[in-house]
């Protein structure tokens, strides 16, 4: 239900995210790039403040940082962080796609790959 429910908001605010997503992909090729910025850093960044705003993961330092970005500038923030904030605390949704990376089992051996390069 919550899915749901988060879909359908996420449609009724769909016009102001694709704004949004137009004003970041414009910022990204005429800001970063020229200044020799990957656009590529952004994802690790939007990833953590997407997952702070759907509450998966406590990062209140991304948060603030995100309205004094180049790209991440105060329209951005609020066109996509803040209406995708919206429709996640409307329909209370924190699908896997925004959830916090587990704990992960230690390895104690080297893995296949080390193994099979070390042979050549």
């Amino acid at each position: 239900m919550q899915l749901l429910l988060f879909v359908i908001t996420v449609i009724i605010l769909l016009p102001l995210l694709i704004v949004g997503l137009i004003v970041f992909t414009y910022r990204i090729r005429r800001i970063s790039i020229p200044q020799k910025i990957s656009g590529t850093t952004n994802e690790p960044f939007g990833t953590r403040l997407m997952m702070h705003v759907a509450g998966t993961r406590d990062d209140p330092v991304a948060y603030a940082l995100a309205g004094h970005l180049p790209v991440y500038n105060k329209l951005v923030k609020f066109l996509m962080v803040e209406t995708f904030r919206i429709a996640c605390r409307i329909s209370g949704y924190k699908g896997s796609v925004f959830a916090f990376p587990g704990p992960r089992s230690s390895v104690i051996g080297p893995n296949f790959l080390t193994i099979r390069l070390m042979r050549r």
